[in-house]
């Protein structure tokens, strides 16, 4: 099982709604590992020292060093485990391996974080950690956990021996610490659905289909074609609403079914633009687009040095609220000529501006980056 799987359970929330995206995705990834997804494997690395053991600190990864939130989220995650472990009376799984090959999907398989059993009676906790900031995840309906869950099960004929099969995703920097029981019902009816996706995905003509949840964390979404003429479906369908409601004669039913869809529609722009960007910023010309340096904001070189330079020029009041002004204030308060003499001026320091996409008739220059593979040796 050490091959990564096509069928990975973290993958089926996309493949069981999008079978075609297993093919689309094989060797034409166009995402890349971010720093974010670095820091979950790091910190996922932490938890499974920790639960072998060894005491959360900012030094337990040396020699790389942990910052205090890190800390206190791996100490987060650790209390919901051994809270939970104390209704145990059986082995812990730590980075436990599991397979669907009992239930006749051998193709789906991939490693659990926990795993925790009890007997009299018969119940099986699947805990994940989620170290992730921006996007909430719950265990209910969680197809990545219930297809860990089923795998720890080992074999269909198992399956009625568990009393309580329960799933647990723990999100500390979010709060988010929820749970969900998997009914024996449900679990036949996901893997059901599971093996008609993994011999539809494996199909010749395996449909894709687009839609929030199956293109979020799709590595094609940014050139997947049958998203783009969704897209041009929803926008199509955006304006000819505008025209309904300039002619106030709009359903409004049919509007607020509209307006469900109108974040895939940002989400693909948004999407369209990172593509546009990424290009670019791997040094490829792309047409009529360009990196261009973003706005900034003027910060003091140093607050104090500032100070007793300024007081030498304002009053007090024009030097403070209920503590030192802003910049841009202070400006405000000199005379047009002080702002461009050298004393003030060396105070300041203007940092650049961070990488902005803009088409060609924008009048800033365009930045220089060289193409990756001028750095491969």
């Amino acid at each position: 099982m050490s091959i990564h799987s096509e069928f990975s359970p973290s993958r089926l929330s996309r493949i069981l709604a999008c079978p075609g995206s297993v093919q689309a995705c094989r060797g034409n990834q166009t995402t890349k590992s971010s720093k974010y997804a670095e820091e979950g494997t790091l910190l996922h690395l932490a938890m499974t020292k920790a639960m072998e053991g060894v005491p959360i600190d900012k030094h337990m990864l040396k020699p790389i060093t942990l910052d205090q939130e890190q800390v206190e989220a791996l100490q987060e995650c650790y209390k919901y485990a051994n809270e939970l472990s104390q209704f145990t009376n059986t082995g812990v799984g730590i980075e436990k391996e599991v397979t669907l090959e009992g239930f006749g999907i051998p193709e789906i398989y991939g490693t659990c974080d926990i795993v925790m059993r009890m007997v009299n009676p018969d119940v099986i906790h699947i805990i994940d950690w989620k170290f992730g900031k921006g996007v909430p995840v719950y265990a209910e309906e969680n197809d990545q956990l219930i297809a860990y869950a089923l795998g720890a099960v080992e074999d269909a004929k198992f399956l009625g021996m568990y009393k309580e099969i329960w799933l647990h995703i723990a999100q500390p920097r979010l709060n988010t610490f929820s749970r969900w029981q998997l009914t024996q019902e449900r679990a036949n009816q996901w893997l059901d659905d599971a093996r008609k996706a993994v011999l539809m995905a494996s199909s010749k003509n395996a449909p894709i289909i687009p839609g929030e949840k199956q293109c979020r964390w799709c590595d094609v979404k940014q050139i997947c074609p049958e998203r783009m003429a969704s897209a041009e479906k929803i926008a199509a369908s955006v304006f000819a609403a505008h025209i309904e409601v300039r002619d106030n004669c709009v359903n409004e039913e049919r509007l607020a079914q509209l307006m469900l869809q109108v974040p895939q529609l940002e989400s693909y722009i948004s999407d369209l633009q990172d593509y546009v960007k990424s290009r670019l910023l791997a040094g490829n010309e792309f047409p009529h687009f360009k990196m261009v340096e973003g706005r900034s904001t003027k910060v003091w070189l140093d607050e104090e040095v500032a100070l007793d330079e300024l007081q030498k020029h304002l009053e007090l009041d024009q030097l403070y609220e209920t503590k030192m002004k802003s910049l841009a204030k202070i400006e405000k308060e000199l005379p047009a000529p002080e702002r461009k003499a050298e004393w003030f001026v060396s105070l300041i320091h203007k940092p650049h501006g961070a990488p902005t996409l803009a088409n060609e008739f924008d009048k800033r220059p365009a930045l220089s980056f060289q193409p990756f593979k001028d750095y491969i040796v």
